[in-house]
């Protein structure tokens, strides 16, 4: 038997972010930071053509994952009423991890809601210019310890966590040529599996997610599309997942100017570290 449309989106809306909310601080600090060189591009061979499907698309994660590129990214949630979403635009050396993000949030019709930005580094800076409680301040994390709140998304929005789960993606397999934005890219899908969609994922969310994972993969298919061009690079990616008429959730990231040098902003000085675990909400990820 079939679940319901509002069983199958409330399955949806457990694992997703489909509302408002700020990122929270703490009062470690780390010091004033240091203003950042700019980023040069990684200038690295064209990857080896793979044997298998697989092969060509963890290869293609990899080399992207060492070269500089613009990020576009949009995110969209719904739970069949109520329809929210974010965009995520900016540039970054990858390898680096130097450069900045801008994300907006919105939600039917209201002014969306910001965060911004500044990776340096091990270092991400972040600031919410109209949080409600009036922490205005940059704040700053450890990039390698922030964590997944939400289904399909990145600790503080870092595309290379995107990369390295499509790096972990199982059985991709070829189903097209198609052109993004003009170039010519190879379409690949997949099944993601449990394990890849909750990388880095928050403890507790994780638990809800295994303890759904069957009705979620049955009815409610997870899937994964990947673009690689010619040069053997990620151009795009989606994730996401429909109950139909009911609730979806998708996240479409777009990567441009591959290669081309990045600016990386100058860090912003005196902003308090603060640890992750405090650090949530859905403008954050």
């Amino acid at each position: 038997m079939r679940r319901s449309t509002v069983t199958l989106v409330g399955l949806i809306m457990l694992c997703t972010a489909c509302g408002g909310g700020g990122s929270g601080g703490g009062e470690r600090n780390e010091g004033k930071g240091k203003p950042a060189a700019a980023a040069s591009p990684s200038r690295t061979a064209p990857a080896p053509r793979p044997a298998d499907d697989g092969a060509a698309v963890r290869a293609a994660a990899a080399a992207t994952a060492r070269t500089t590129a613009r990020v576009d990214e949009r995110i969209d949630m719904s739970d069949g009423t109520t329809r929210a979403g974010l965009t995520i635009r900016g540039a970054l050396d990858l390898a680096g991890g130097k450069g900045d993000l801008r994300v907006r949030l919105r939600s039917d019709g209201r002014p969306p809601v910001p965060l911004d930005e500044v990776f340096a580094g091990r270092t991400v800076y972040f600031r919410m210019p109209q949080e409600p409680t009036g922490k205005t301040s940059w704040r700053s994390t450890r990039r390698d310890r922030a964590e997944v709140h939400y289904l399909f998304r990145a600790p503080m929005n870092d595309p290379t966590h995107v990369l390295r789960q499509v790096a972990m993606l199982p059985s991709a397999r070829k189903v097209g040529e198609e052109k993004v934005n003009g170039t010519p890219t190879t379409h690949y899908r997949a099944e993601p599996d449990l394990k890849t969609l909750t990388h880095r994922m928050v403890t507790a969310q994780r638990t809800k997610l295994a303890s759904h994972w069957g009705d979620m993969r049955r009815y409610l298919l997870p899937r994964a599309d990947v673009w690689v061009d010619r040069q053997g690079r990620v151009v795009r990616t989606r994730f996401g997942m429909s109950a139909g008429t009911g609730g979806e959730v998708s996240t479409l990231l777009t990567l441009s100017d591959l290669g081309k040098p990045v600016h990386a902003p100058t860090v912003p000085p005196g902003a308090p570290a603060v640890d992750p675990s405090t650090i949530g909400g859905p403008l954050a990820g």
